[in-house]
């Protein structure tokens, strides 16, 4: 029925335009909630931008890198300019290079340059979504300053939900933006590497997809260099724990991104132990079923919510944002039932998500 209803309505313009205007408006709203917040509060994180706007500059991280980006370019188109002179003037073949150029040999010079350019319009506009999303939407200050908690406790459960996934939003769009620029400069040199994050947050359902498609290049160091060599998917569920809690410890020795990561490894641990019950032989009779495609709905609608929570430990104000959220989210009736309706929202384009990979044979493994 779904795939039906799916190929119907030209799943490949219709329905991702649905989400993204739903997704659009739930950032701008957020951007309204946190902007009236800052117009009546002196909010910590966030200062002055461009146009009379505030931005949001509570991220060390892009603060720095979107401080330096004219360094940044003048050194990379440097590094351009004597890689290709010195390439010109003494040839010389390594291991690497040849890797390369058998991965570029099917691309004529023509379609190269193609991709290369489509790649840096694809680059220039992450970095305008991102610089637009700084000075609209505050969403990352409120979540990870402590000075800020005051107005988060205030908050409605809903619009604790809904800041909670801005935040989670800005951190890939900025690690997306950083990774574009690095990866087109790679390109201008020829050099074919890794799409880090291969696709869009809103696009994922589980959490081993989500990990999967972010930051892929450290995510295939991980699988070759501790995954694999300690059994890999025959011991997965005692796996990820190692993995994880090294993946914490390689962030940072904090508390917090410890807990983080153990939140993560608790909530993949019951969802591999039900993907392995229901791929079983005997079980999978049952995938074609409306009612398992319901079940898987509500599933992953639960991640969505979940992994905006376990976000909050690792990357907002710690164990004590999160313990407000749950407060608010399970301590009344009005959060239940406001959780329940983001449950069953998310849940509903989840099954539309599935029945589109379905449907252009874009089924990763895992999924």
């Amino acid at each position: 029925m779904f795939s039906l209803i799916v190929q119907y309505l030209k799943y490949d313009l219709i329905l991702p335009t649905i989400a993204s205007i739903l997704f659009v408006q739930s950032i701008f709203s957020c951007g309204n909630l946190t902007r009236e917040i800052a117009n009546e509060n002196d909010l910590a994180g966030v200062s002055n931008g461009y146009l009379g706007f505030k931005r949001d500059t509570s991220d060390g991280q892009w603060r720095s890198f979107n401080g330096n980006i004219e360094l940044i370019v003048i050194v990379a188109i440097i590094y351009c300019l004597i890689s290709t002179y010195i390439k010109k003037q003494y040839p010389f073949s390594t291991t690497f290079e040849f890797q390369c150029f058998c991965k570029l040999i099917g691309l004529s010079l023509k379609k190269r340059l193609k991709k290369t350019v489509l790649y840096g319009v694809k680059t220039l506009i992450s970095y305008t979504v991102l610089i637009v999303f700084t000075h609209l939407n505050y969403s990352f200050a409120i979540t990870t300053k402590k000075q800020n908690f005051q107005y988060w406790e205030k908050l409605e459960p809903q619009q604790m939900i809904n800041l909670s996934f801005s935040s989670l939003f800005f951190i890939w769009i900025k690690f997306n933006t950083i990774w574009k620029i690095a990866k087109f400069w790679a390109m201008l040199d020829n050099m074919d590497v890794p799409e880090n994050m291969n696709r869009c947050i809103c696009n994922n359902y589980n959490f081993e997809g989500f990990w999967r498609s972010w930051h892929r290049g450290f995510n295939q160091w991980l699988l070759r260099y501790i995954y694999f060599p300690l059994g890999g998917s025959t011991n997965k569920i005692w796996n990820i724990w190692v993995v994880f809690t090294f993946v914490a410890i390689w962030h940072d020795m904090n508390l917090n991104l410890v807990l983080w990561a153990w939140g993560i490894c608790l909530c993949l641990m019951p969802e591999i132990a039900i993907k392995n019950y229901f791929n079983q032989k005997k079980n999978q009779y049952l995938h074609e079923t409306t009612i398992f495609k319901i079940i898987q709905g509500l599933a992953a609608g639960l991640v969505m919510v979940f992994m905006c929570i376990t976000n909050l430990i690792g990357f907002g104000m710690g164990y004590e944002i999160m313990s407000s959220m749950l407060g608010n989210l399970f301590g009344t009736l009005k959060g239940i039932f406001e959780l329940l309706l983001v449950i069953i929202v998310l849940s509903f384009f989840s099954v539309f998500q599935m029945e589109i990979r379905k449907v252009q044979g874009d089924l990763d493994r895992g999924f």
